[in-house]
């Protein structure tokens, strides 16, 4: 069942995320892996790779990795606008509506805006993490950084 300890449990997760970097310990990686169960399905890039999730707690520390490095990427706030907690029997789902600060190759975007829809297990444990956003203002700045992008100038 959801609760106000599940949105406690994203808050705990975006802390820890906070404080990653792509160079961090394995066991830094361990502690952001134990907020999913062990198949969860992630989708941290967004849904625009609908087809392709993670499935596992590996395969989401690698996409996380994977987004760290290939984009220089750092979240530095988070902020909850609104959110609104579901309960079903088979399944407890919460949505938030967030405003997030990201540091792309020491450039600050600010505001992002991110819609987390997160299914949790019947032990607290993160089952199913989807992201809907926009990629153009991560894409944009990071081609008027590097020079190398999808957008014709």
């Amino acid at each position: 069942m959801v609760t106000k300890d599940n949105l406690q449990t994203l808050d705990e997760l975006y802390e820890t995320i906070k404080s990653l970097t792509p160079s961090s310990s394995l066991e830094e990686f361990d502690k952001f892996a134990a907020y999913f169960t062990p198949d969860c399905k992630t989708w941290l890039k967004g849904m625009r790779e609908h087809a392709t999730p993670a499935v596992g707690r590996q395969a989401t520390v690698d996409k996380l990795k994977e987004i760290m490095g290939d984009r220089y990427w750092r979240l530095d706030d988070r902020k909850v606008l609104s959110s609104s907690i579901t309960t079903d029997p088979n399944r407890s789902k919460v949505f938030c509506e967030t405003t997030k600060r990201l540091i792309l190759h020491g450039q600050v975007l600010d505001p992002w805006y991110e819609t987390e829809v997160v299914v949790f297990s019947p032990d607290g444990l993160i089952k199913d993490f989807k992201l809907y956003c926009c990629w153009s203002p991560i894409a944009s700045m990071i081609q008027d950084i590097t020079g190398v992008g999808p957008y014709k100038r």
